[in-house]
This record gives structure tokens, C-alpha cells and sequence, in this order.
């Protein structure tokens, strides 16, 4: 690849995730599991402005997250499977997470600046009940992806016990 567009990329990732964030906050996917729709339509059904949500839907087409077929928007089954809440292999939790984490990321240059933590991860999540109960949930997401690729990798089919510690939810011990 050649270097200045390398850089570029990476120096526009934040923009990537920051769209499918954004489509996750407002549920866009989960809205379009298996009901292909307007922009109009999904700005009606949820609330947006149309403006808005033309925009966002386009860039998701951009990202081939979406497609587009006449003035409808539809969500793939392989991505749905992904993307929404219901998905099998849903990361809803995980992008809830890491879109409460932004402001803890923002923060980076103060802390090389001057070594201090600005902001502690639970004092983000800590003052709202419902960004705290979906923490053990994204863990969880996280983990249950591991957990089959650990499982082929470490020789466990002699164990006969297993201690769990520092495990989170216990997704581990659930799994093996």
C-alpha cells in the first residue's frame, strides 16, 4: 500500500467507527434486520432527522455495511448477524462500550502531556446504571469469540477442574 494513503486511513479511522456508532446508538440496524427501507422511512421510525439520517445511511453503503438498491437501504444477513442486537454473533454491547469509551480515548494527548489519568474508565460508566450494566455484557461479547479459538489451541481435554479468576462474567468458565 502505498504510504500517504496508509496514512490516511489510519488517520481517518476514527470517522469509520464513528459511523457505525452512530447507526448503533440510534439502532439503525436492528431497525433494518430483514425490513429493507427509505431513508424517510427510517427517519420517521426513529426519529431523525431525514437530513441526517440520508447521510449516515449513505456513508454505511460506503463502508458496505449496507446496501442500496433504488431508494431502499438493506442490512446484509451476514453483517445483520453482526450488527444488531439479536445477531448470533451480535457486537451491539461491544460498540455500546466503545462509544461510551470515546471521551476516555479523546483524552489521550492531556495524559501523554502530563501522565496523569484524566478520567478513569468506571467514572464514565459508574454515574449512569445503564452504561454499568452494559460493561459485564460487552466483556462477555468479547470473550465468547476467544473463547472457541482458546479452546483449539490449549490442550484441556485432560483437565478435570478449572479455576476462574479474574474472569468477569465468567464467560470462560461457561464456554469450557
Amino acid at each position: 500500500m502505498e504510504t500517504g494513503k496508509y496514512i490516511n486511513d489510519l488517520l481517518s479511522g476514527y470517522q469509520k467507527s464513528l459511523i457505525i456508532l452512530t447507526a448503533n446508538q440510534h439502532k439503525i440496524f436492528d431497525h433494518l434486520e430483514g425490513n429493507p427501507s427509505s431513508a424517510e422511512d427510517i427517519s420517521n421510525a426513529l426519529k431523525l432527522s431525514l437530513k441526517g439520517a440520508e447521510r449516515l445511511l449513505n456513508a454505511l453503503c460506503g463502508l458496505e455495511l449496507l446496501q442500496k438498491r433504488g431508494s431502499l437501504y438493506q442490512l446484509p444477513a451476514n453483517i445483520a448477524s453482526y450488527l444488531t442486537s439479536t445477531g448470533e454473533h451480535s457486537m451491539n454491547h461491544w460498540m455500546r462500550l466503545s462509544s461510551d469509551l470515546f471521551p476516555i480515548w479523546n483524552q489521550l494527548p492531556d495524559f501523554v502531556q502530563n501522565g496523569k489519568m484524566v478520567k478513569r474508565i468506571m467514572d464514565v460508566l459508574g454515574s449512569d446504571p445503564e452504561r454499568m450494566e452494559n460493561f459485564p455484557d460487552s466483556m462477555h461479547e468479547k470473550a465468547i469469540k476467544a473463547t472457541e479459538m482458546l479452546a483449539n489451541e490449549l490442550p484441556l481435554e485432560d483437565a478435570r477442574s478449572m479455576l476462574d479468576i479474574g474472569g468477569g462474567p465468567g464467560t470462560y468458565a461457561l464456554e469450557w
